[in-house]
């Protein structure tokens, strides 16, 4: 049985089938990882690009092993549910400008109660930042999507109304990226990220557009620290106009409706 939702946007049920075990099981990875980080690793102010370079790596490797296992269990993780190819391109469009959006937002409101923008590049060599580089912009919106809105959105969205299945996946995702402004940083990004999922179907949509935040937070947080002043510094005078702005521009680009294509007659 279709929901009204899914009827109203004409695409169907989410295909994708995962077990309760199996779902449980990657949670509970999902927050055990976030804890660890948590505790265990805190932000390397003296550890030296070694450290940072293992950092990224040990996070990268326990994305890859939680869709490996989601693998070895049946689990298609991409394109099960890609909307025709003729609106993936839109999705690419809508996903990109809207978290730049956010993300911009995000950046100055936390920079002007005092918080770091955070998502800066934190390597001091050339390699270890390529390295750095790559895994933020990369190699992590492509695996993280694949775990939180690929694999974990979906099989909720199974089991619960869709906008209670973005809020806890919301959630889970603040949990694997758990420290005060990152967790409370990620769940703004897995809202966000969730809404598109459940507008556009595309997972491609949301890899970009968790690529464009991470982007945008990394150009700001790497020029705060190339000036030794945080850019908030030089915009505090028109902040509330420009948060309001983006996020207004922001919720526009997320409300936007999916094109409608008629059939071409003959």
């Amino acid at each position: 049985m279709r929901s009204q939702s899914e009827a109203g946007s004409g695409v169907g049920e989410p295909t994708l089938a995962v077990s309760s075990q199996t779902l449980l099981v990657l949670i509970a990875g999902d927050v055990a990882f976030g804890i660890m980080m948590a505790l265990f690793l805190p932000s390397p102010v003296d550890h030296g690009d070694v450290w940072i370079v293992a950092k990224r790596l040990s996070a990268l490797g326990a994305q890859v092993a939680a869709i490996a296992f989601a693998v070895s269990h049946g689990v298609r993780v991409f394109g099960a549910m890609e909307p025709p190819r003729r609106d993936v391109g839109f999705g690419i469009a809508k996903a990109t400008m809207s978290c730049f959006l956010f993300a911009f937002a995000t950046s100055i409101l936390l920079g002007l109660v005092g918080f770091d923008a955070g998502g800066g590049l934190e390597a001091v060599s050339l390699a270890a930042r390529v390295t750095d580089y790559v895994s933020v912009v990369l190699l992590t919106p492509l695996l993280e999507e694949a775990i939180f809105r690929s694999i974990l959105l979906r099989s909720l969205m199974h089991r619960a109304a869709h906008p209670a299945a973005v809020v806890a996946a919301s959630l889970l995702f603040g949990a694997f990226h758990l420290s005060v402004v990152g967790a409370s940083s990620a769940v703004v990004l897995g809202l966000v990220l969730g809404t598109l999922f459940v507008r556009t179907r595309s997972i491609w949509a949301c890899v970009a557009g968790h690529s464009a935040w991470n982007l945008t937070k990394v150009t700001l947080a790497s020029a705060d620290g190339l000036r030794g002043e945080s850019v908030t510094g030089h915009v505090a005078g028109f902040a509330p106009l420009l948060i309001s702005a983006a996020l207004a521009l922001g919720l526009l680009c997320l409300a936007w409706p999916q094109p409608r294509h008629e059939a071409r007659r003959p």
